[in-house]
């Protein structure tokens, strides 16, 4: 099961624990540290998924001294752990490590799709956390400087990339790796909706669900008295739906077609 902590004050594992299975979580590295990339080796992308599968590879070589099955594996998440598992299926890094998925409230098709990069996101963290960027040639030195920032001071800077309370929910995307990467090393080839047109896709068993309230907390982010009950938020929110509409919403900024679509919502319940 993966979500972004294995602890348990959100989900325990106890109906999972009365079955007859062995339970595995998970834990990856997130934001910056998990999906920064330049489209470079340096910055390949998709480390959150690597984690992933060296976690699935474990499970395959270690399992069995926890009287696990290692041709019996089921992979699960919820919300960005769904993600995850509709990604894990279209992996070539991932086949042959699970026999079974469950998809619940999270999937690889998004209004965002993944790119090859998201350099200027790079260049922020760099400015944040002090690391040279004026010009390409100081690529290296940045690279240097970011390698010896600790995690903490990534951490610290995350809320820098939100720009309207809280939003937008995804900073980062996963990356399609440059095909001069191995092979071996690329966790996604392509647009990973081409992979699943071309039935390039991993043949398990898959379900795919909806978890009860799945982003709840964006209508009610942060405490009682947000969006829904919050008027000042709601008028600013409804005076500037055009510009925060896309933020809010994970639409790709500027195309004429994701305008059209806000203003479909917009008519149809109207703020």
């Amino acid at each position: 099961m993966y979500q972004k902590s294995s602890q348990s004050f959100i989900f325990g594992p106890g109906y999972l624990l009365e079955r007859d299975l062995v339970l595995v979580t998970v834990n990856y590295r997130l934001a910056t540290l998990g999906l920064a990339s330049t489209n470079e080796a340096r910055f390949p992308g998709n480390l959150s998924f690597k984690d992933v599968v060296c976690a699935l590879e474990w499970v395959r070589d270690q399992i069995v001294p926890f009287a696990g099955d290692p041709g019996s594996v089921t992979v699960t998440g919820q919300s960005a752990g769904s993600r995850i598992i509709t990604m894990l299926m279209v992996s070539p890094m991932a086949r042959g490590l699970f026999h079974r998925a469950i998809a619940m409230s999270g999937s690889l098709i998004t209004p965002i799709s993944p790119r090859a990069g998201q350099r200027e996101l790079v260049l922020k963290q760099a400015r944040l956390l002090q690391c040279p960027t004026s010009r390409r040639s100081d690529d290296d030195r940045m690279y240097r400087c970011l390698m010896r920032r600790p995690a903490e001071l990534y951490g610290s800077t995350v809320q820098s990339f939100v720009e309207w309370q809280g939003n937008p929910t995804t900073i980062w995307y996963p990356t399609i790796e440059p095909s001069d990467t191995p092979l071996e090393q690329r966790f996604i080839l392509e647009e990973p909706k081409a992979s699943m047109l071309k039935g390039d896709i991993h043949n398990v068993p898959l379900v795919i669900g909806i978890t009860l309230n799945e982003f709840k907390f964006k209508a009610f982010p942060g405490s009682s008295e947000s969006l829904l009950k919050n008027d000042s938020m709601f008028k600013v929110l409804a005076k500037n739906w055009y510009e925060l509409a896309p933020i809010a919403f994970q639409y790709e900024r500027g195309r004429d077609f994701h305008r059209e679509t806000i203003i479909f919502w917009d008519n149809l319940f109207p703020i």
